[in-house]
């Protein structure tokens, strides 16, 4: 990855987790340390890797992202307002009453979101379930137009990739899908991204030892398994890469393209922190506190502490004497026209 990709990818992630920090403020919420810990991950993904139309949520082409664990969502609706799905000033309703952003995501209501956020562990068989349904309109033909080669209509097939947190890997229905996507080739076009956050060093190793436990059971039922970092763009890249590539059960490569329902279902297991960004957050002993919402003084901070990670100047963009509704509004989100690289 060149430096100037990076530095795009590093700076989009900031003026996310801004967002982030101040719609969980707004919205009293304690969803604040999950939805963190994604801002790197769902960066990278959106903006290097899922074929998006934002101008045409519906499009028959899109890629699917299922995120599992609806906590995620500010991550996930700070994401797709900066990609250009909705206008940014519907994240500071978010979690209000008949708002377009609700609590947990919403298919229907929320532009670019394509599954529910429920129940844990439900996310992996509802991807596998879209895998199927657009395998068999491959099948169809719905993909295919007058004069495209084979490989063109394989590069149509929309991707689907799943985003689940580690806990959500305890829960008998994941397997229940694993097992299912393992069976045929034909599935293989399923993603999963395991997010294994931990609030600081005192927890990694333990959650290590789990991640490497449920590692294990993929491979035992047949699935491309692959580690990374899920705040190192670098790291990012090259997990992806490996997800990518299709193989078959026993180790050969497929000769496909992106996109192409074939070979083995793969899974990223990607090392993350709660809170990442905020040191407030992802230091705090969640043994002996409890899940304190971002009130304005911690709201504050926050944002200081974003911009001199940034190379800000260190204060937040608003104005004291603001009211609290409108200082959210003034700094704009702004991608400078520099995403021509990526």
């Amino acid at each position: 990855m060149d430096d100037r990709c990076r530095h795009f990818l590093e700076e989009t992630a900031l003026e996310i987790r801004k967002d982030v920090v101040r719609m969980v403020s707004l919205a009293r919420s304690e969803r604040s340390a999950l939805a963190l810990s994604l801002v790197d991950v769902l960066v990278y993904l959106y903006w290097k890797v899922l074929r998006t139309f934002p101008a045409d949520p519906g499009n028959p082409l899109r890629d699917r992202f299922v995120l599992s664990d609806g906590l995620g969502g500010p991550a996930l609706y700070a994401v797709l307002a900066a990609k250009g799905f909705f206008s940014r000033d519907e994240l500071w309703s978010f979690s209000r009453l008949g708002a377009v952003l609700q609590g947990m995501p919403s298919p229907g209501r929320t532009p670019g979101v394509d599954a529910p956020g429920g129940p844990p562990g439900q996310g992996l068989g509802i991807a596998l379930g879209m895998v199927m349904a657009l395998g068999k309109r491959r099948c169809d033909g719905a993909f295919s137009a007058s004069g495209m080669s084979g490989e063109e209509t394989a590069s149509c097939v929309p991707a689907v990739f799943c985003c689940m947190n580690l806990e959500e890997l305890r829960e008998g229905c994941v397997w229940d899908a694993a097992r299912v996507a393992a069976r045929d080739d034909a599935l293989g076009g399923l993603r999963v991204l395991a997010n294994s956050p931990g609030w600081n060093g005192k927890t990694e190793s333990c959650r290590d030892e789990e991640m490497e436990r449920f590692a294990s059971r993929f491979r035992d039922l047949g699935w491309k398994v692959t580690v990374g970092d899920g705040h190192d763009f670098a790291s990012l890249e090259e997990g992806f890469a490996a997800l990518s590539a299709p193989e078959r059960k026993d180790g050969t490569a497929v000769s496909s393209v992106r996109g192409a329902p074939c070979g083995v279902p793969g899974v990223l297991f990607l090392r993350t922190r709660y809170g990442k960004g905020v040191s407030a957050e992802e230091n705090r002993d969640v043994a002996s506190e409890g899940r304190p919402v971002f009130s304005r003084p911690r709201l504050d901070s926050a944002l200081r502490e974003l911009e001199r990670r940034g190379g800000g100047s260190g204060t937040t963009p608003q104005e004291e004497s603001a009211p609290e509704d409108a200082s959210f509004r003034t700094d704009g989100f702004h991608s400078s026209g520099k995403e021509e690289f990526l």
